[in-house]
């Protein structure tokens, strides 16, 4: 998830002594589709319902971080008890260098070129 800063995070959650991350970038297809079966609105539209604190998408996050054992309906707890607090991802830096020109090996161009002849020998 993006946080209004733009940075790359995910939830870590806790509820009751149990602690959970859940970043919904690792949600495959399928997960999505049962997420939007219990949610009843899109994957991207139950995050935002978390965020602006919806009862029922709280619901629905803890009933999926428990394994779905039970129905999301079923699923009640104390508002004050719940935990979710944004982790925010490293950023990926690329490697770094010492400042020198490295050799990668020859380029195409360099390389010495054949040409087939295509001339005809004269007959005789």
């Amino acid at each position: 998830m993006k946080l209004t800063t733009g940075e790359s995070a995910f939830w870590r959650v806790t509820l009751e002594g149990d602690t959970w991350d859940f970043d919904p970038e690792d949600l495959t297809v399928d997960e999505m589709v049962s997420i939007e079966a219990e949610a009843g609105m899109s994957v991207d539209e139950w995050l935002a319902e978390l965020q602006r604190g919806m009862g029922r998408a709280f619901k629905i996050l803890v009933w999926w971080l428990r394994g779905r054992k039970t129905p999301a309906d079923a699923v009640n707890f104390r508002i004050g008890d719940l935990n979710l607090e944004p982790v925010i991802r490293p950023v990926k830096r690329a490697p770094k260098t010492d400042g020198r020109k490295h050799e990668t090996g020859p380029s195409l161009s360099s390389l010495p070129t054949t040409r087939a002849s295509t001339s005809k020998r004269s007959a005789g």
